[in-house]
C-alpha cells in the first residue's frame, strides 16, 4: 500500500511542476503587452461624422442627442456574440426599448456578419465598421460583445462586456439625467 501512495505522490509532484511551468510561460508571454483597454465611464463618445446604417439611417449618436442611447458592439468572429445576441434582443424587448434608441456596431464583412445585421436590425440601427473605425478605435474596444449607455450629453454613462453587463446597462439606461 505504501508503494501505491508513493506513486500517487510522485504523480502529484510531476503534475504540480507541469502546472507551475505552464503558468510561468503564460505570465512571461504576456509581459510587455499593453493592458486590455477599458472604456472609462464619463468619457465623451467619439465625435465621428454622422454614422449611417446600410439602410441609410443616421445613428442617434453624437451631436445633439435628445435621449440616451444603448450601444451594443458585436463581432462576427466572436462565438460569445452569437450566443449573446438573442439575449440582447430579448432584454431590449422585455424593457420595451425603442429601436431608435439602440445602436449596434457590427465588426465583420462575412456571411455571419450579414446574418447578425439582419437579426440586429429588428431592434437597433446597425452600423458596420472595422475595429479601427471611427467609433471603436477611439474607444479602444477589443472585447466583444460590449454594451454601454451613451447619455444625451454624449458621455459614456456605463460600459461592460458580456451578458453580465446587460443588467447594469439597462439599469443605467432607465435613469434620468438628474439622477446621475
Amino acid at each position: 500500500m505504501s508503494g501505491l501512495a508513493l506513486l500517487f505522490s510522485a504523480l502529484a509532484f510531476v503534475l504540480s511542476l507541469t502546472v507551475a511551468r505552464r503558468t510561468k510561460q503564460i505570465v512571461e508571454a504576456s509581459a510587455g503587452r499593453p493592458p486590455i483597454p477599458v472604456t472609462p465611464i464619463g468619457k465623451a463618445f467619439p465625435d465621428a461624422a454622422p454614422l449611417l446604417s446600410s439602410r441609410g439611417e443616421v445613428a442617434p449618436l453624437g451631436g445633439e442627442m435628445s435621449d440616451s442611447v444603448i450601444l451594443g458592439i458585436f463581432s462576427s468572429g466572436c462565438s460569445g456574440c452569437a450566443d449573446q445576441l438573442p439575449l440582447f434582443k430579448e432584454v431590449l424587448a422585455t424593457h420595451h426599448v425603442d429601436r431608435g434608441r439602440v445602436v449596434a456596431v457590427l465588426v465583420g464583412q462575412d456571411r455571419l456578419a450579414d446574418e447578425f445585421e439582419r437579426s440586429l436590425e429588428e431592434v437597433a440601427v446597425v452600423i458596420r465598421q472595422e475595429v479601427e473605425g471611427p467609433v471603436l478605435a477611439p474607444l479602444g474596444i477589443r472585447n466583444f460583445p460590449a454594451f454601454g449607455v451613451v447619455s444625451e450629453t454624449g458621455l459614456i454613462r456605463t460600459w461592460g462586456d458580456g451578458a453580465v453587463s446587460l443588467k447594469k446597462v439597462m439599469n443605467e439606461f432607465g435613469r434620468r439625467p438628474e439622477d446621475v
